[in-house]
């Protein structure tokens, strides 16, 4: 809780980060709120609120969100394959080309053997 300005009213901070997974139930009870909402996602909100009400009432994006993932991924699960900076896999063969390129011209620099689209800073070093 922080104190709020000069009133000297005690609000309770923004700060507080909430733990947005939700299980595969909670999941399909909002998908079948949805449905009987026809969609309205706002209106799925107050019907869940009502239906659950000892469970923690998602907001309308986490509706649309569900049924987004669910038509273009076929599950409830968040995909995270693919999510980042893409992985580089060092291999033995690009290892011995960074040291030739080396060995050729000792003064070959780091962002020269990056700019090779092989290689990336990790694999350079």
């Amino acid at each position: 809780m922080t104190k709020a300005g000069r009133s000297g009213r005690w609000a309770i901070s923004e700060h507080i980060k909430m733990d947005n997974t939700y299980t595969f139930d909670e999941q399909t009870d909002m998908l079948l709120v949805l449905a009987f909402c026809e969609g309205n996602c706002r209106r799925s909100v107050r019907e869940y609120h009502q239906r659950y009400p000892n469970r923690r009432t998602p907001n309308h994006q986490t509706f649309k969100n569900i049924e987004r993932r669910l038509r273009e991924n076929g599950m409830l699960k968040v995909n995270r394959r693919n999510a980042g900076r893409p992985r580089q896999v060092r291999t033995i063969l690009v290892e011995e080309e960074i040291l030739e390129r080396v060995d050729g011209n000792p003064e070959t620099s780091v962002r020269l053997l990056e700019s090779f689209k092989k290689y990336n800073k990790q694999s350079s070093h």
